[in-house]
């Protein structure tokens, strides 16, 4: 929860400033979309490769890893030089998100069966209530400082921010896998490697319950129609309706204040 916070905080402060840092790398609305586009397929790629191997050899030892390459792939977003490298920035950066799942059944292993409803909204809550104020700063930054140099700024935040996390990761996080059930495995083989996580996931979409596949269908509609529209709510705010980015922040201070409302 602690790392949670960290990462709501700071990497709240640029995303929701993206789709302005790609326009004025000489961007288009389409080149939004593709950037968008981009970062789903590479989480779309390596999810089901990700659960495989956490299950095999432990999570705690994957989380850690992945964690320290997370950290830096915000550098490329800190000195990007156009809206293709924002493109592959993101789909980079989104490759090595396929520990998030991972992460969440780390959770769940951790609280105790009775109080896993609660835990995990006490974990969501606190760090979202940090996150609230992140775009409010960001788009502050951003109208004092500009687009580019703000950017530049956050995202090197970002980047201390992930290294920190990802030492607490490394020295305080525990193992839930039993270590009966720890394999090795041989990284050599990559393609088998891919067609046996592969394989693995589609056995999952075959035994899941029809509870389960119902919220993820509800999930997928969600992801689609959100990212129909939702990244370009403030190109339409600042371009459209002529409001700045510090009042865009204000606005989205105020979503996430009725999101943590709703959630506790």
């Amino acid at each position: 929860m602690v790392c949670r916070c960290i990462w709501q905080f700071t990497t709240s402060i640029p995303r929701p400033y993206l789709p302005l840092y790609i326009t004025s790398l000489g961007g288009t609305p389409a080149n939004i979309g593709m950037v968008n586009s981009a970062s789903a397929i590479a989480g779309l790629f390596l999810y089901p490769l990700g659960g495989y191997i956490a299950d095999k050899v432990g999570r705690v030892k994957l989380i850690s890893v992945v964690t320290f390459i997370y950290a830096f792939s915000f550098i490329p977003f800190a000195y990007a030089q156009s809206w293709e490298t924002l493109a592959i920035a993101s789909f980079l950066q989104n490759l090595t998100l396929f520990y998030s799942p991972i992460l969440t059944v780390l959770q769940a292993d951790s609280i105790p069966a009775g109080m896993r409803t609660q835990g995990f909204a006490i974990a969501i809550s606190i760090p979202g209530a940090l996150g609230i104020v992140s775009p409010l700063l960001g788009g502050y930054l951003v109208d004092a400082m500009g687009i580019l140099p703000a950017m530049h700024f956050t995202y090197m935040v970002g980047f201390g921010a992930g290294i920190l996390v990802a030492f607490i990761r490394t020295f305080t996080l525990k193992e839930t896998l039993d270590p009966s059930k720890v394999e090795k495995i041989d990284f050599r083989n990559i393609p088998k490697l891919l067609k046996d996580s592969y394989m693995s996931f589609f056995e999952t979409l075959r035994w899941m319950p029809e509870q389960i596949r119902a919220l993820a269908v509800m999930q997928m509609l969600q992801f689609f129609f959100n990212g129909l529209a939702g990244a370009f709510w403030i190109v339409y705010a600042t371009t459209l309706v002529g409001i700045n980015a510090t009042s865009w922040g204000l606005t989205s201070a105020i979503q996430g204040c009725s999101r943590l409302l709703i959630a506790t």
